[in-house]
This record gives C-alpha cells, structure tokens and sequence, in this order.
C-alpha cells in the first residue's frame, strides 16, 4: 500500500467499563468512510493506544477488519518502548488484520538517532509488513531527523512518515527525501494547523483526528491544497481548526470524543485516568461544532 490521502486516526468508542462498544465501532466506521477517508488508522494517539487493554486492541482490530471488509487500508499502531516488545505486539495482533503498522520511536529512555534508525530498521524487516515511522517528538521524547528518516526511506518495507509536528522547514525536508522514492514512500501530516500548507508544498496526505467528526471537511481540504487551490484550502483548514477542541481546561483526547459523542458517534467513555468533558468545557465545544454547521 501507499501512505496517501485523507488518513483518520480512528477514535476507540468504548463501554463504560472500557470494552469496545461495537455498535458505535460499526456506526463511526461507516460515518467516516462515507465522508471520503481513504483510510483507517487504529491504535493511533486519538485511538487512545496506551491506556487499551490488549483484549480491547484485539476486539477493535477483529471487529474493524469484518466492518470494513476491504474497502479501505488498515493501518494498526504498534507503540511500545523496546524493540523486541513493539516486534511481538505486532506479530501478535498481525493476525487480526492490518494492511501496514504505524510505529513510534522509543520512549521513556533517550536514545540516540543511530539507535532509533536500529529501532526501526529491525522493526520493519522483522515485522515483514508495510511500516510507516511516526513522528510526535511533543509526546516521545525523540524528533525522527531528516537523516534519520534518510537512512531508512530505503528500506523495502518502510512507506512512509507520519509527521505531526509543526516545524515546516523540517518537513520540507521529509518531502526531499520523499522525492528520492516517490513510488513507494510517503509522507502525511498530522498537525491540523499546518496541514494544508504540507499537502500544498507536495504532502501525501494528511493523518487528521478532526476526520473522526468532519470527514468530509477534511477530504474538501485535502483536495482543494492536492489541486492548489491554496484560498480554497486555508479556509477550510481554518473552519477546521476552529472546531478542532483546543483551548479546553481538559485533555484534546476527551475532547474530541466527546465531540464524537454529541453526534452520536459514539459514547463519552475515554480510557482512565482521562477525566469525562463537562461544564464550560462541554458548552464550548458544543459551540466548535454549531459553529461548522455540524449540530
């Protein structure tokens, strides 16, 4: 597969007692592939990944594969802090379905770029499954350099980079060593902020966690910045990241299921220790969605 297109970082809708409440799997799933994704990325930051039971994680990947039944990519994350734990993660739920896995570098401890090359490198040729590199350096502790991301663009297995970070000089730099192997590897924003201006400097695509609630904004987005209509695709983007929950008391993640779960997407429910969105928090992002015509 490619790393290309409208990617949405698909939210876990959980059961008060954090099961996998599948009836609203099934009814986001739907919503999302209707408003134009290209693909479905499972177990990423918006999926919640670090605070899921692996029962949970198998039961998403078993139900989201007979949902999709093939109509788009899988994407799964497989984030852990060693090498050899991330390799057995994904060897595990590899049997659940997954078209390619997502990896972080490692966290907790600081490891050098040399090492995060290793990480990688033996990741993706142990794994023998299309992997894409995750940058997020605001929550690991490590930035994927761009010399980095050189060394390994050329592994036969790795097929892109998500990149979710605001430094745009950087990312130029990404979409360098992309044209170095423009047939196989790819590179997709993660930023909202910034996403129109990667897919109109010459992104891939765009991994967007505001697609769980305005797929179809964000399809419109990514189109008009891949034909560069750029007046077309700063508005959108703009009207995007007015909705988007920032700027609550509480955390992003609670934030935007909670919008998911004003339209009935799914339930409040977030992994604990996350706190549920209420009072002024709820009231402003019940406005974030009026204000885009979504409620």
């Amino acid at each position: 597969m490619k790393l290309e297109g409208l990617i949405v970082p698909l939210i876990t809708p959980l059961n008060p007692d954090e099961t996998l409440d599948v009836e609203h799997l099934a009814k986001l799933i739907e919503y999302v592939l209707a408003g134009g994704v290209d693909a479905v990325f499972l177990l990423g930051s918006t999926g919640e990944f670090p605070n899921l039971s692996m029962a949970t994680k198998e039961s998403l990947l078993r139900a989201a594969t007979e949902i999709i039944n093939g109509r788009v990519p899988i994407l799964v994350g497989v984030a852990r802090a060693g090498t050899r734990t991330t390799i057995e993660e994904g060897q595990h739920l590899a049997q659940f379905g997954a078209d390619a896995f997502v990896a972080l570098p490692p966290y907790y401890f600081g490891h050098s770029q040399a090492e995060l090359v290793t990480h990688f490198r033996t990741i993706a040729r142990e794994l023998q499954t299309p992997l894409v590199m995750y940058n997020i350096p605001r929550l690991v502790k490590h930035t994927l350099q761009a010399e980095t991301v050189a060394q390994l663009a050329c592994e036969p297995m790795i097929i892109g980079i998500k990149n979710t970070d605001m430094d745009l000089d950087a990312f130029d730099r990404l979409l360098e060593i992309r044209d170095h192997y423009p047939d196989v590897f790819g590179v997709s924003q993660g930023d909202l902020p910034i996403a129109a201006e990667c897919v109109l400097r010459g992104a891939n695509g765009m991994t967007l966690g505001v697609a769980n609630i305005a797929p179809a904004l964000c399809k419109k987005m990514f189109e008009a910045a891949k034909a560069g209509d750029r007046v077309r695709a700063e508005e959108l983007n703009h009207q995007l990241h007015q909705m988007d929950p920032t700027g609550i008391t509480k955390s992003w993640s609670a934030g935007i299921k909670m919008q998911a779960s004003l339209l009935g997407l799914c339930q409040p429910t977030i992994a604990k220790p996350f706190d549920p969105i209420d009072g002024e928090d709820l009231e402003l992002l019940r406005n974030k969605l009026a204000g885009v015509n979504l409620l």
